[in-house]
């Protein structure tokens, strides 16, 4: 998989929404033409902090490859013997950049985080945004079918978290791996 680290020049961390020093961090997304359609031309990315793409994960139990975001914690990269609570969000696309959300729509979740734990509000974490299937969405999202047979996904997506995103998760990076962290 493509691995991107989001870092301003000379590896600085890049500043909470500056004009000035924002970043530009492009890539396809491969979401549904719905999403293609109703993005906004020329949206400027508007990444915070620490974040690593992962390009196409296979899943051994859903047909389309997955698009992984992870925000790391400001101290990840200097506190190297420290482990890190890990929380798992579905359309990933969304969370951190105007750029990737859907109609440019992002939830802004970087900049929630650095906020909360430099100030002391919430203890470091690890965030990994799963990127949505597109127009597969709730088909995989949604536990049992609809009277039209949509849906009833969810077991094998549950599956694609659990089995494959988890462990490469845990693998890549310095996770409390427990239940009670995940």
């Amino acid at each position: 998989s493509a691995l991107f680290e989001v870092r301003g020049p000379l590896g600085s961390r890049l500043p909470r929404r500056s004009e000035t020093h924002r970043f530009t961090f492009l890539h396809e997304l491969g979401c549904s033409r719905l999403h293609q359609e109703l993005r906004p031309s020329r949206l400027q990315n508007t990444l915070t902090g620490t974040l690593r793409f992962h390009q196409s994960l296979r899943s051994r139990f859903l047909d389309d490859a997955r698009d992984v975001i992870v925000y790391l914690p400001p101290d990840y990269n200097s506190e190297l013997d420290r482990r890190y609570p890990v929380l798992y969000l579905q359309d990933g696309q969304n969370l951190f950049d105007a750029a990737t959300a859907f109609a440019g729509n992002e939830w802004g979740l970087d900049e929630l985080a650095e906020d909360l734990i430099s100030t002391h509000q919430m203890e470091p974490i690890i965030i990994v945004g799963i990127y949505n299937a597109g127009n597969k969405r709730m088909a995989e999202y949604t536990p049992v079918r609809d009277r039209r047979g949509r849906g009833g996904g969810a077991k094998q997506y549950a599956k694609l978290i659990l089995q494959d995103l988890k462990p490469f998760i845990d693998g890549e990076y310095r996770t409390l791996p427990d239940k009670h962290n995940t």
